[in-house]
Order: structure tokens, then sequence, then C-alpha cells
């Protein structure tokens, strides 16, 4: 019934979006190279938009009551753990230790050092009440991205208020901040083809954190909060529904649905789950986090987390804990302010827990009046007096470390083999790395104007790729129309009105070559800051990770699309249509061209040739596809080609540097076994090549 309904409903928007395709291409227009009469800048919104909905009207079946809601709990909490990836596979000694205390008056506060497993270490502070009967329940404040970290004055506060109205506090170091700037982690993506997430490891110190906290014995171990703001309120929503030890929750500052997170232009890796809306919405995780205490702690004029959706995502959650009957353990309270954890913020997080831990009525307590440390303040420093650290791991060291544990790939020993796991591979490519492409299929591309120009001919040509993705595109043809051309689908990551500045277009075209310039989805006439590439670009990037549709999935999926329509074009040669691209481009036209049979040969520039690095890596963001490797590096993917045309020119290391011809060859060196086992090793050419002779060599290869 509900593949049924989804049918019906795709039908009925594919019906709308045909009946006004007419309308966005200029009939007259004057811009030379424009297809769309407007620029459809929210084209990417309105995608990851459609998709939201899609889950969550569609596909998602909610809970009706406490019987349905715990099959429904395990299956989200079940499904968030394989969002998160990666993590150890046992609990590590903690090998904790209190490296020194300093004496506040009415509370300690103490240095704290664990290892959440093998050389991750992590610094904290534990403030801890004096003059108190123990035990007593303890709190886990995670920070978020405040500049100082555990340092900033609002998580100190946090801390040294729950310690004067008899909490321990646990503030502990993220990666990157305070005492472990050494790890990274902004700009951290390329975790992600090793299976690592930012967010994963941050749940797993804050769950090491407990077990550090459940071994003090002045710690109620039956009664454990948490509580942090913006970043630190995402690390408080999933740890405080993952982790059965925490019993009261308050995240602040951060919860909204995914169509609220959408689109705000910032934003970190650490906030950007892979996958997540394949099994949820953000507010599925504060469903599941039922039925603990809850606590929504939102302000009013947040403009990272807007305050109307942070109230559609409370309500949405307390529809859910009234069905099992626990409507009273979800509240929200919004403070009229900015981002922030003020100080009457931390009053309602007082008064929560006052409410769940020591049966105080009411949801308010006064802040005790207190003066907080500097920065710099040696009492926060928990390595200071020498204390070295052994072999610390970096966030780029654990991921080498992770990537090289991945087994080897297997062996191929025959022709039939080869083509069993080649099938599997693609499948496995496309339907788990990428999310599965469209099953519908696309409306045929429509030829919007045809222009005789003083070198060339061309057309601009409208298709879709899929119901709400328009690619618009120019096919540029030689003057002669005499005979069957091959085409050249040229790629270029500004979209096409950038790549008819490249020389190489008119040498192609001077030889009788069609080259065709697509818009891939979110570049030039979509692109969604055409002021700003690249911050249009990483919203685009975070965007679809959380939507499972990773974005250069997609636009391997508009490249296919391309290759599709020119096998049908009157002047086009089916039997010659090739992929050109550079860099992150060049990634999407060698992937194409791995998962696609109509596309005859591939040329892929300034490549990166592995995801596996001891060094920085210097690349976009693009190209660190979630799990990827897991399935296959870059040259598993190039062996994809099975003999058809490829040339690899200039690939380059994670640094950015091309490789010698040496290297270039061991880099690619499976792919070659699989060329020479196919007999087509004459297909296959790897090269380091001086930029003037680039044409050239692309043109007596492909033909």
């Amino acid at each position: 019934m509900r593949k049924r309904t989804l049918i019906i409903l795709t039908s009925i928007l594919i019906y709308v979006l045909f009946f006004n395709f007419n309308t966005l291409f200029a009939q007259g227009n004057t811009d030379k190279w424009k297809v769309l009469e407007f620029p459809y800048t929210k084209m990417m919104d309105d995608h990851v938009i459609r998709l939201t909905d899609e889950f969550n009207i569609i596909i998602k079946k909610l809970p009706k009551n406490i019987y349905e809601f715990e099959s429904y709990k395990d299956r989200v909490i079940k499904n968030l753990w394989k969002c998160f990836g990666w993590k150890p596979n046992k609990k590590t000694n903690l090998h904790a230790r209190i490296t020194g205390k300093t004496d506040m008056g009415d509370y300690i506060m103490e240095k704290l050092l664990f290892e959440s497993m093998p050389g991750i270490y992590v610094t904290a502070n534990v403030f801890v009440p004096k003059n108190i009967t123990f035990p007593v329940p303890a709190i886990l404040c995670p920070h978020g991205h405040w500049e100082n970290g555990r340092y900033q004055q609002q998580v100190q506060s946090r801390g040294i208020g729950l310690a004067k109205l008899g909490y321990i506090a646990l503030m502990l170091d993220d990666y990157g901040f305070g005492e472990r700037k050494y790890t990274g982690h902004r700009n951290t993506y390329f975790l992600f083809p090793t299976g690592i997430t930012l967010e994963g490891l941050q749940i797993w110190d804050n769950m090491r954190a407990v077990d550090y906290l459940l071994t003090r014995d002045d710690v109620d171990p039956e009664k454990i909060g948490i509580t942090g703001a913006s970043g630190g309120g995402n690390q408080t929503m999933y740890t405080g529904a993952l982790d059965p030890r925490i019993k009261v929750v308050i995240p602040t500052a951060s919860i909204v649905t995914l169509k609220g997170l959408y689109f705000r232009g910032i934003g970190c890796v650490c906030e950007t789950t892979p996958n997540l809306l394949r099994y949820a919405d953000l507010w599925d995780v504060t469903v599941v986090t039922a039925p603990k205490p809850l606590l929504f702690n939102n302000t009013v004029l947040d403009p990272i987390f807007p305050i109307s959706t942070a109230r559609e995502a409370f309500y949405l959650t307390k529809n859910i804990y009234k069905a099992i009957g626990e409507e009273e353990k979800v509240a929200k309270v919004e403070t009229f302010a900015k981002h922030d954890y003020n100080k009457s913020q931390r009053e309602a997080t007082y008064g929560w827990f006052d409410h769940w831990f020591k049966n105080k009525a009411g949801f308010h307590t006064e802040e005790p009046e207190f003066s907080t440390l500097p920065i710099d303040a040696d009492a926060f420093k928990v390595l200071s007096g020498g204390i070295k650290l052994e072999s610390p791991e970096t966030l780029l060291s654990l991921n080498y470390k992770i990537a090289k544990s991945i087994p080897p790939k297997k062996d191929i020993a025959n022709k039939l083999q080869w083509e069993k796991h080649r099938t599997t591979l693609k499948n496995k490519l496309i339907d788990e790395i990428f999310g599965g492409f469209p099953l519908e299929k696309p409306f045929k591309a429509k030829i919007t104007r045809k222009v005789e120009d003083s070198d060339f001919r061309f057309e601009k040509i409208l298709y879709r790729s899929e119901h709400d993705i328009y690619i618009p595109s120019l096919l540029l043809l030689p003057k002669s129309n005499h005979s069957k051309k091959p085409v050249v689908i040229y790629l270029h990551n500004l979209g096409k009105e950038e790549a008819l500045q490249e020389k190489m277009i008119m040498q192609f075209i001077g030889d009788g070559w069609a080259v065709l310039l697509p818009d891939l989805r979110g570049t030039g006439e979509t692109s969604p800051d055409p002021e700003n590439h690249q911050r249009g670009e990483s919203i685009t990037v975070r965007n679809s990770i959380i939507t499972g549709r990773h974005i250069l999935g997609e636009r391997v999926y508009d490249i296919i699309m391309a290759a599709d329509f020119m096998k049908v074009h009157p002047e086009i040669d089916k039997n010659k249509v090739y992929v050109y691209g550079r860099g992150a481009e060049g990634l999407m036209a060698l992937t194409a061209g791995a998962l696609s049979d109509k596309i005859n040969g591939v040329v892929a520039e300034n490549i990166l040739n592995s995801y596996i690095s001891k060094n920085e890596f210097k690349q976009p963001y693009i190209i660190f596809v979630p799990n990827i490797l897991k399935l296959a590096d870059i040259q598993d993917i190039a062996s994809l080609h099975s003999g058809k045309k490829l040339m690899i020119i200039n690939a380059v290391n994670p640094t950015n540097e091309t490789l010698t011809q040496n290297e270039i060859n061991s880099s690619f060196s499976r792919t070659s076994k699989i060329y020479k086992l196919l007999n087509a090793e004459d297909n296959l050419k790897l090269i380091n090549l001086p930029e003037h002779n680039i044409f050239n060599e692309i043109k007596d290869f492909l033909n």
C-alpha cells in the first residue's frame, strides 16, 4: 500500500513538473549561454526538502502506542549506530587519573585525563561540590563550538553553577579544542570514506566519560544527566538517546527538524551525520530518548537553529511521548536571546535536573552567585606540570590506522570471476554508497534553441536527470553537419560558462568533435550561491551527506543521463561518447564511466590517487564519500571500466602534488591487472604529462 501511494504521489509530481517544463527556458533569451529564463538557485534546497518530505510523509511509519514504540526505538537506535559508523569493538582501560586539584571555596575543580581508546586522550575538568553528602547526581557537559571550548564563560559557568547546587559536573575537551587542539576537528571530511564520523567519535568519548563517572564513589550511578549547547547540544541529543545509563537529557540551542537545519550556510563536519535521512529525522532521535525526561532549551533569536523548526520538533516529539503515556517527561523552554547558553537557560537546566533528580517542585532554580576564571587559568590545565602524552593519536593518524586495517581487496583470477565481482561492486556502490539512483525515467532532453556562431554551432539543451533536477547544457558542434561526430561531455566545477574559457573546448571543435557542457546539479545556472561558489558547494555537500544521496553520486547520475541523450542525438556517433573531468570532476567522470555502459571512455585529469594517507588531505570536500573505502579505493573504481578506454593524466596525492610516472603506475596497479586480465592493456593509459601536450594525447588516445 505504501509503495502504491508513493507511485501515485510521484506520478502527480511528475505531471505538475512536466506541465511547467516550458516556462523554465527562455524563448527569446538574449544572454548567449543561458538556457534557463531565470537562475534556479533554490533547486538544491527544493531537492533536499523533497527528499525529507518523502521520508517523513510517505516512507516513515510512526508508533501509535507503547507496543509499536519499542520496535520503532530499536530500529532507529540500530540505524543511528550504522550512521555513526566505525567505533572500537570493545572498551579498553581508561587509564584515568586526576593530575591536579584546585580548591575553589565551596567546590573543588579537578584535572582529569583519560583514554577513550588507546592513544585518544581526553582532557577534562570535574567540578565537585564540598560539604555535601555523597553520592550525588553527575552531569556530563559537552561544550560545542565555543571559541575557547571548556574554558568558555558559558561552559565553565554551567560547571560552577551545577557544583554549587550539589551536582558533580564533568566538562571534557572536544576533538580539536583546548588541550586536544592537536587532534584536529573542522574540515575533517577525510574521515568519511573510511567509515568514521566525528560525531560518532564524540559520542564514544561521552560514553567513556560516563564510564569514568561510574567509577567514582561520590557519583550516584542512577542519576546521570547530560546537557550541552549548539554542537554540544547535538552530542547531548545523540548520546542521551543512545546511552541507557543517562537518565535526563537537556539539548540546548540545537534541536530542530532536518528542514530547519538545512541551508543555514554554517555548520561543521561533526554535525553532518552520513545517511541520517535514510533512517531518521532529528526529531526521531529526540523521540527515541523516551521515556527519559527531555527538555528542549532553545533561544527565540537563534539564527542557526530557527525557533519555528525547534517548536515543530518539540510538538512532533511530544505527540509520541503522549502516545506512550509519558507526556509529562518532555517540555520546552524558550529564552528571548540569540544563540547561547546564558543564565536564564542555565536556570531552566538546573530546575529540570532538580525536578527529576531531587524531586523538587517546579522547573526553575536560581543560579548561585559566582565568578568565572580567566580562560588561561592554570586550574583548568590538565597537562600542566610537565605531563606528557604517550603516542597521542590525531584524527588523521586514527583515520590512517583504520583505513589500513580494512581487509585488502582480493585478487581476481579469471574473467568470469571478474564479471561477477564487477556486477556486485557496481550495485553496492550505487545502492549502499550513493543511496540508489532514481527509479523513474527522466524526461527526454529538450533542445530549446539552435544558434549559428562564427566558429561553430551550438544547441541549448535542458534535461531532467530526475524529476526535480534540471540540467541546463550546451552542445557545441563543428560547422559541418555531414557526419556523425564523437562527443566529449566536458565537466567543470563552475559549470558550462566557465568551461567555455578553456582552450581545449575549441581544440576539440576544430578537430571535428562535438562537446557537451552540462551545468551539473548545483553548478552554473543552478548554483545555490553564484557569488560564492565555495560556500554554496559546502552547503550542498553537507546536505547531501545527511540525506544519504551524496552529491558526487548525484552528479555522476547527471553525467550518465547526459550520455544517454548523446547516444540518441542525430549528429553524435553513439559508439564514441566520452567524458572528461579534472580534479573532483575527474573523479565524477571516472565513477560515471565505471557505473554506466553508455559511456565509451573517460579521461580523468588531476584526480586523487587514494583515500588512504598518512599526510594531510588538501582536496575539495565533495570527493570524500562516506563509507566508500569499505568497498573500493579509487583504483578499484577505475577497474570497473572493464577494458573501456580510460586515460588518467597527472594523478595527484592527498597533498595535491602531481605523481611521478612510477607513482601513478603503482597507485593504479590493480586497475592495470584487470585490464591485463581482459586483454585490454591498450585501452588504459596512465600518464604523467606536461600541460602543452594534453589535448593531442587525449585526442589520439580516444580516436
